[in-house]
């Protein structure tokens, strides 16, 4: 398994498995019914039908993944 460390908006950081990632968009925007917590750049949706914002661009974590 290969993983990738992303921050939270709330700053504290995890580790993703990268084979679970389904897909990889911009957040929602502020005031958005599917808004995220601010600070949220991306969201990272996952195969079990649950998804994680952090505070890297989209373009960041497509870097990490690699």
């Amino acid at each position: 398994m290969h993983f990738i460390t992303v921050t939270r908006p709330g700053g504290s950081k995890i580790a993703l498995n990268i084979e679970s990632i389904l897909s990889v968009v911009a957040a929602p925007p502020p005031g958005s019914p599917l808004a995220g917590p601010p600070g949220a750049q991306t969201r990272i949706n996952f195969s079990n039908q649950t998804h994680q914002d952090v505070t890297e661009t989209v373009e960041q974590v497509l870097d990490l993944i690699g």
